[in-house]
């Protein structure tokens, strides 16, 4: 079985996002895949068409897509760390979701989602990112195994 490429798709609105990439690329090795493209984009929001464009590459099995949603409380004044994922957050990131969805049925390939947000305790943030970036990155390459596994029944 060839070696699984994935692309990579990262929010850079927080520093601490760097984090995630860096448990991602490590994971990576973990798993004999490859990191084929790595692209930082200025927010979680902003992740559909880069997304799309890593899809259209025949050479890519998966993309993951790794990023933090906070609430605008915190991210405007440093709210109090057990605020909530407010309603318009929620909306957002669900609409993000469906669409990266829609993606991953259209190229016919998995995107997994790893974005941290609406309904997790933004206390428990920092230090749930490496392992939410380490289990993406397993899980596009089981994704990758079982597509191929089925594409060849």
């Amino acid at each position: 079985m060839s070696n699984i490429r994935l692309g990579i798709v990262y929010s850079t609105y927080y520093d601490d996002n760097r984090k995630m990439l860096d448990s991602a690329l490590t994971e990576v090795e973990n798993q004999s895949a490859i990191a084929s493209i790595v692209s930082g984009v200025p927010g979680c929001f902003d992740m559909p068409l880069p997304v799309k464009l890593i899809l259209s590459k025949d050479y890519i099995d998966a993309v993951v897509c790794l990023g933090v949603v906070l609430p605008v409380p915190y991210r405007s004044t440093g709210a109090a760390p057990d605020d909530e994922i407010t309603t318009w957050e929620e909306t957002l990131a669900n609409g993000l979701l469906g669409h990266l969805d829609r993606l991953s049925v259209q190229y016919g390939k998995p995107i997994v989602k790893e974005i941290i947000g609406p309904g997790f305790p933004v206390g428990m943030v920092e230090e749930q990112m490496s392992e939410y970036a380490r289990a993406g990155i397993r899980s596009a390459t089981q994704l990758v195994k079982e597509v191929r596994r089925l594409s060849a029944l």
